[in-house]
């Protein structure tokens, strides 16, 4: 055995690393494109991989002041509220996870959006099959960047396609295939033929 010793430390030193235990923000800032005003869409400052869980509950427990921060402070009590088993997070973007979520949570009608940036206007990416006023309704807009995306809350569908009709009076809009009608009359004649569509993969 050795009984040689160090005399003295040269250097020493300690290096401390950023600790971040939630990870990357998941967050997406609402491209500038879409219409601003009248609070249409609340986008959710997550910083978690749980926008579509947090846009969720938001939809089903309106907040009066910045509805957007803080979403655990917010929304935290409520995070049992529905089921969300065998479906991963981040939610994809894919009609199958959709009816998935809607086949744990049966009281649930839920519509996913998203806005086409060349057209201007809201296109659907999941339209429910359950219309009658007993469900709870939430509508989602969902946005991408690159190949990430992030879930927001439609407050007002109808503030937010108002422009997709020229007519500038009273408008009927049907939720399921965001067609806009002047008159509510056709808007009657119309709702018994929608048989329902669903365009995502």
């Amino acid at each position: 055995m050795s009984d040689a010793y160090s005399e003295y430390i040269e250097e020493f030193s300690i290096e401390i690393a950023d600790f971040n235990p939630i990870g990357p923000t998941a967050h997406i800032f609402l491209p500038k494109i879409l219409p601003k005003c009248n609070n249409r869409i609340i986008n959710i400052q997550n910083h978690d991989d749980w926008c579509f869980r947090w846009s969720v509950l938001g939809a089903l427990h309106s907040v009066k002041v910045h509805t957007e921060r803080n979403p655990h402070r917010l929304y935290g009590d409520f995070m049992e509220e529905f089921n969300m088993d065998n479906i991963l997070i981040p939610v994809q973007v894919l009609t199958l996870v959709y009816k998935k979520f809607e086949e744990n949570n049966p009281e649930i009608s839920l519509c996913v959006y998203k806005w086409h940036n060349q057209n201007k206007c809201l296109e659907f990416c999941y339209v429910s099959e359950r219309r009658r006023n007993e469900y709870k309704q939430v509508n989602l807009l969902v946005i991408t960047k690159e190949e990430k995306s992030h879930y927001c809350i439609i407050k007002d569908l109808h503030k937010l396609v108002y422009n997709h009709s020229k007519h500038k009076g009273r408008k009927y809009l049907c939720c399921h295939c965001l067609h806009v009608y002047s008159s509510e009359i056709k808007y009657n004649e119309h709702l018994p033929k929608y048989k329902g569509l669903n365009n995502a993969s």
